[in-house]
């Protein structure tokens, strides 16, 4: 990574070759960063021959360009952020998505509805490209789906619906200025957040022992970050935060920094 968090192009163009199946990578990173090469990084993919994944956080894409208009191939993500309370790491629904090339769709899991009309010109929905199916291919077939995840599926469509377009770009907007917020009031501190890139929600704490922090949040009722070393913690914000729960925590930050 450089130092803004981001993948470095340089690198990826030495270690390339067309041996590579596909290249793979997130927006916003593991570290929250928002990497903004994506179309130069599926450039180099493409010139390989290779296919551009890309996992994608949907509510971020309520506020930049989705990864489809910079030409990747498949995007997938997590469907946790829409509107499914997270409870001890699940339940969530995964979301997968591939450009309109037939050799791809093919191989999708999942089964896929298509939309059509009736005999009466009514819009309708349908299975299509059945014979991937598993009534039809049985062991061989690439769908497979359970009534949980159909289940959440449809939490999360009506989470959508609800909120609309305006909706989710608003919350997108709301989870970004608390990461921005909670990043300058960290630094304003003198602790050292790693990486200079823009973050949306996930953002690093370093310079601090982690597993002594969170014991200390834990004791004041506060959830602490992932400890990714001893002295490197991933936290993170989102919409449900207020500027209030933010000061609160950079209050317990300084008075732990005191102590220690």
């Amino acid at each position: 990574f450089l130092d803004n968090g981001c993948p470095d192009l340089e690198y990826i163009k030495k270690i390339i070759s067309k041996d590579i199946a596909g290249i793979y990578t997130e927006i916003p990173n593991f570290f929250g960063v928002i990497d903004f090469n994506l179309k130069e990084l599926i450039e180099i993919s493409h010139e390989v021959g290779a296919i551009a994944i890309i996992g994608a956080d949907p509510l971020l894409m309520g506020i930049i360009k989705p990864p489809g208009d910079y030409g990747a191939d498949i995007v997938v993500g997590d469907g946790q952020p829409l509107g499914i309370p997270p409870a001890m790491g699940g339940n969530s629904l995964g979301i997968m998505a591939c450009k309109n090339d037939m050799r791809i769709i093919r191989q999708m899991p999942g089964r896929i509805v298509g939309m059509t009309r009736t005999i009466r010109g009514e819009r309708a929905f349908t299975l299509v490209l059945s014979t991937r199916e598993q009534h039809i291919r049985r062991e061989k077939a690439t769908s497979n789906i359970c009534t949980n995840e159909t289940l959440l599926a449809i939490a999360a469509t009506i989470y959508m619906a609800l909120l609309g377009k305006e909706g989710i770009k608003r919350i997108a907007k709301r989870i970004f200025h608390n990461t921005q917020y909670v990043i300058k009031r960290i630094k304003e501190i003198g602790l050292d957040t790693g990486f200079k890139g823009l973050h949306f929600r996930d953002f690093t704490i370093k310079g601090i022992n982690i597993k002594k922090l969170n014991r200390f949040l834990k004791d004041r009722g506060i959830l602490g970050g992932r400890e990714i070393s001893e002295n490197i913690g991933l936290f993170a914000v989102t919409e449900i935060h207020k500027k209030e729960d933010i000061d609160e925590f950079i209050d317990l930050l300084k008075e732990f920094i005191m102590r220690n």
